[in-house]
């Protein structure tokens, strides 16, 4: 994506490359989820803040599936998860 070499993606290369993946996505969303990575206002996207907005999303991806399955596995949503729900759960 980074045709230029200069370390970072602006809003058209990453269009480009989701146009190019066959992902499609409208450019002001795009423009969006760009100013929310980067932040500083440049429009362009550095590696480092790209890989940590990433590892920050997968971080809350998982938190969020590991509260669904608790919440599954409290039958009587008292927020915990006593011995005999998880033992219900395996049986």
């Amino acid at each position: 994506m980074d045709a230029g070499g200069s370390g970072t993606v602006t809003l058209h290369q990453l269009v480009g490359a989701l146009r190019h993946e066959s992902i499609s996505l409208p450019e002001d969303a795009v423009q969006t989820l760009v100013a929310g990575i980067e932040g500083r206002g440049s429009g362009a996207v550095d590696y480092d803040s790209f890989v940590a907005t990433c590892l920050q999303r997968n971080r809350l991806a998982k938190a969020d599936l590991l509260l669904q399955a608790c919440q599954l596995l409290d039958r009587d949503a008292s927020g915990f998860l006593p011995k005999a729900d998880l033992l219900a759960a395996l049986d």
